[in-house]
């Protein structure tokens, strides 16, 4: 469950990442 968390906060990362990105 921990680990699940982990990677939803990895993956809210990438997302801030590809939108300034993209921006």
């Amino acid at each position: 469950m921990e680990a699940l968390n982990i990677m939803l906060s990895f993956d809210r990362k990438w997302v801030c990442l590809w939108e300034v990105i993209l921006w």
